[in-house]
């Protein structure tokens, strides 16, 4: 089975589904790390001080090198 015919087999299901396993497909939808996330549009003043930040920041020297995060990221 594929993946689109996955998806079709789980939309049938879905659509035939009672309402109390509707809610829990959609506890584990929210939970989820796959869940994307609902974003709001960052007002142009909070977006004009976080690049003013960062660049006092990189003018301080407060940056981690590519190698440096990657090895971070490892550790996650």
């Amino acid at each position: 089975m594929n993946t689109q015919s996955i998806k079709l087999s789980l939309i049938e299901w879905l659509l035939q589904s009672d309402e109390k396993t509707l809610l829990k497909i959609d506890k584990i939808r929210k939970s989820s790390k796959l869940a994307v996330p609902e974003f709001q549009p960052m007002p142009i003043e909070e977006l004009e001080k976080r690049a003013l930040e960062s660049e006092n920041d990189i003018a301080n020297g407060r940056v981690t090198s590519l190698d440096n995060l990657m090895n971070e990221i490892k550790g996650w």
